[in-house]
Parts: structure tokens; sequence; C-alpha cells
């Protein structure tokens, strides 16, 4: 068949012609028994306008004498476009050849085999090795044994799936069966399942075996193949997949790394233990002769602070998780040492003749939460060429102190009382109470947490106003100074000066509202 694509509006003709390959026409070059394979043809082939096909018919001699697999060739050639005009003296049509480029397509020559069919023919495999690529699931692959030299008769082989270095029903389907070539056909299809194992940088091999051909006609293996006369064998290797094996290296390396990081971690948290038993954390070695020995005062806040240093080296170091739980264990030491020291703080005011729970939460309470964030950021301040992160702890702390000291008790509080059922002291206490009436009618009231607000308000504003002043001072300090903090010595003091000053406006005026002053 011959195909014609492109611009089909003209009139198309090509000229073809057969070739010898071993196959030879009749009366030229015939074979030795003087006969010839095939008739030689040759001509020209016309498109009209529209038409797509058409055939070359050529004709094969058969004979009765075995012979191999004989080939030879179809040609095309000097393809032309004409068009046909009316010669009105004649009352004819008339073909004149048309300057529109045509060009032979990639297959321009036709390669015919002829297959003897004389005798029962000659199995093999299509190829002695096959390689199949590794996938992430089961999959099978056809290998294609084929018919030479003859086809005559219906002959049947038995084939046997066997292993080597590949295991049978772990790496592949140990199967065997038969195979039938009816008359006249030379190929079949050998189905074997590949198992996927996830396999890495490993080639596996199995085979693939034909024999005992049946019945006794005479076909025969290639003896040239590995089996030799009596069989035929493939040899099938599993290759592993190249972006599999990538991808794996990839996980492997970034566990290595994490792995690395981890080990980096334990030794940097051991080390925080051995900070936390010596003194200044120093590792005790008194042949370093570049620091100076602790000092008595040293001795006495390491044996003061050695429970709370023990404690809080449990906090893991940032090399785990990206530095998160490094972050939520700080969170959790912070919100118990917030816990403790409002307890201790609320002991102490309960001492002490007339100091309520509000005076004892804006002095003791917060200055034993805000002191140790006060000296944290004074060295920050110091090792930092910014204010960022000074100021930035300073905000940051107070924030974490109040959301986690203080929201995180209530919300469990609140909790507790929204499933704890009746309470005779809850309902003595607040079950009549008149400030309570968004929570229901007297006596018929819901349980929750109440927590009064007393003068929570009034404290809440004072501390807006100073809070404004404070930054209206850093401001002013950026504008004439060029930074937040530092700066020329008598700046910087009466800076210091009236941050303490702001802080006892709101001492002594949220004091004088709770005693009732204002």
């Amino acid at each position: 068949k011959v195909v014609r694509q492109g611009a089909l509006d003209y009139i198309v003709t090509v000229r073809y012609r057969t070739r010898d390959g071993s196959a030879k026409a009749q009366g030229r070059q015939a074979s030795e028994d003087g006969e010839g394979d095939y008739i030689h043809a040759e001509g020209s082939l016309t498109f009209e306008a529209g038409e797509q096909e058409k055939f070359v018919d050529i004709k094969i001699l058969d004979d009765y004498t075995y012979e191999d697999d004989e080939d030879f060739f179809v040609d095309l050639y000097d393809p032309k476009v004409i068009q046909e005009l009316e010669d009105k003296d004649r009352n004819s049509k008339v073909s004149r050849d048309v300057e529109v480029q045509v060009d032979l397509g990639r297959l321009a020559s036709a390669r015919i085999v002829i297959i003897d069919d004389d005798m029962p023919g000659i199995l093999s495999f299509e190829q002695e090795e096959y390689s199949f690529k590794d996938q992430p699931h089961d999959f099978v692959e056809e290998l294609k044994v084929v018919r030479k030299s003859g086809s005559k008769s219906t002959i049947r082989c038995q084939y046997v799936v066997e292993g080597d270095s590949a295991i049978p029903g772990r790496d592949f389907e140990a199967v065997d069966g038969f195979i039938e070539l009816e008359d006249g056909v030379t190929e079949a299809l050998i189905p074997v399942k590949v198992l996927a194992r996830g396999r890495y940088n490993t080639q596996l091999t199995f085979r693939v075996t034909i024999s005992s051909i049946t019945p006794a006609s005479g076909a025969t293996f290639d003896p040239t193949t590995d089996g030799g006369a009596e069989s035929c064998i493939a040899t099938v290797h599993i290759m592993p997949d190249k972006l599999q094996v990538e991808r794996v290296d990839k996980i492997v390396s970034t566990l290595r790394h994490n792995w690395d990081k981890a080990k980096i971690g334990n030794d940097s948290w051991k080390e925080q233990f051995k900070a936390a038993l010596y003194v200044n954390g120093g590792d005790g070695d008194d042949d370093e002769g570049d620091e100076e020995p602790p000092s008595i005062l040293d001795w006495v806040m390491h044996i003061v602070t050695l429970p709370w240093k023990l404690l809080f080296a449990f906090c893991p170091p940032t090399d785990y998780c990206g530095g998160w739980l490094c972050f939520l264990c700080s969170l959790m030491m912070i919100g118990l040492v917030t816990t403790i020291i409002g307890d201790m703080a609320n002991l102490f005011g309960c001492v002490i003749p007339s100091m309520e729970n509000e005076i004892t939460a804006i002095t003791l309470v917060a200055l034993g939460t805000s002191l140790p964030d006060t000296f944290a950021s004074k060295a920050a301040a110091e090792q930092d060429p910014h204010a960022d992160a000074s100021v930035g702890n300073v905000t940051g702390s107070n924030s974490v102190n109040v959301f986690l000291g203080l929201g995180l008790p209530w919300t469990i509080a609140s909790l507790y009382w929204w499933c704890r059922g009746d309470d005779p002291e809850w309902d003595l206490r607040y079950q009549f109470d008149s400030d309570l009436s968004f929570l229901g009618a007297p006596g018929k009231r819901s349980k929750a947490f109440v927590l009064k607000a007393e003068s929570l308000s009034f404290n809440v504003i004072v501390f807006i106003a100073c809070a404004a002043c404070a930054l209206f001072i850093l401001a002013m300090r950026r504008r004439l100074f060029g930074g937040e903090l530092g700066g020329p010595r008598i700046a910087k003091k009466v800076s210091a000066v009236a941050f303490t000053f702001l802080w006892l406006v709101y001492v002594v005026l949220s004091v004088m509202k709770i005693k009732g002053a204002l």
C-alpha cells in the first residue's frame, strides 16, 4: 500500500520498481534452480485529486524446495504533480507538469520478506537477553518466539520460567506451559510476570526455556543460540529503576543528615547537663588558666539555682524537629515556673496584713515573672548590635506570661466548672450574687468559672497609658539618638528613670484604686 499525505488538491504520480535482495526476480539473476522467487514489477501510480491510497501488486512464486527466508525491495521514485487541461480542438484532456513541490516520505522503500513454508521451521527467541526496568507494582512482559526457515504444519513446544539470581515467588512468577504455532504462523508470545519488590541497585536474573517440540515433524531449535539444538534459553534481567534509586539515595542522604544532626543534638543535650552541674557552666578543669575561678557569690547562686538548672536541662536542644520541640518544651517550662511563682507570691501576700491579691499580682507576681525576662533582654541588648532581640524578648515573654500563665489556668478552670455537676459551695457563693445575672436567674444558674474583675478595667487603662508613653519615649530616642537603647550617658539615665517612674505610676495608681482612694 502506498499512502499520500498533505495537500490533496492536485493529481500526483509516482513511479515504482522492485529491487532484488536475497530473493531474485524471475528472469533476472534467477536462483540456482533456474526459477525466480517473484515477478519483477515496474510502473507508475496516479493519485487523483483527493485520493490517498494506491496498491502495488507483486506476484510471489512458490516452489517445493526448502530455502531460507529471503527478501526483496520495492522502491518509489520520481514523484510529480500534474494538471489536466482540456483540448478544445480534439475534445480531449492533456496533462502537463505543474511547478508544485512534491517529495517522497521517509518510507520510500519497502522490504518484503518471503518466508519459506516448505519446512516446519527453526524456533528461537527474538533476542537471547531481555532487560526490564523494575516498577512499583507487578507487571507482565511478553517474550517473542520466532519461527524461521519454514512455517509448515502446526507445532507445539513447552516453556518453563525458572530462577537464577532472582527467586521464584518473590521476584517473578515461576510458571510453565505450552505455546502453539499453527500452520503458517511464525510468531508466538510467552508472558512472564515480574513481581514488585522495591529493588535498590541490584540486578536480578531469571531464565525462560523452550523445549520438546511436538509433533516430531522436523522442526528444530536454533543451534547457534543459548540452549543448543535441544532447547532455546532467553535470559531476563530485572534492572533497578534509576529514578527510584535516585529517590532512595536522596532519602538516605536526608536520613544521614538528620542522624548527624541528632548526634550533634545528643552531644548538645549532654553538655547542657554538664553545664548545669558546674559553676558558671565550666567543666571543672583546673588546668585551664584563662578563666577566673568562681567567687563565693557564684558558688552560692549555683547551689541555690542547681535544681532549676537541672530541670531546665531537660529542655531538648534546637537540633531536634527543627527547633519546635525545644520551643514547646520551653513554653511548658515557662508555664511551670509562672505557676509556681504565682502561687508562692499569693502565699506570701496572704501572710502580709492588708495586702489584697490584686496588689500581690501587680507587685510580687509581676516582679517574679518579669525580672528574669529583664535580665535576658539586658543580655540580648549587650550581645546584639540592634535592639530588636531585646525589645522583642520583653514584649514576647510578657505576652507568654499573660496568655500562658493566666489563659491556660483559666481555660482549664472553665472546662472544669462546665463539666462539674452540683456543688453546694459554688451555689452558696455565686447562685444569688447580684453581679452574675448574665449566668441566669438566681437559684437556676449554670456552673461557670467566676473571677471578678474588681479594678481590672482601671488597671488596664492605666497600663495602656503608661505603655503608650514608653513607646513614645522609644520613638523619640530613635529620632534623637539613633536607637531605642544605649546612647549618651545622660540620655540612658534619663530614659531609665522615666521608665521606672512609669512603672511606679502604674503601681501607685492601681494600689490606690484597690484601696478605694480613687
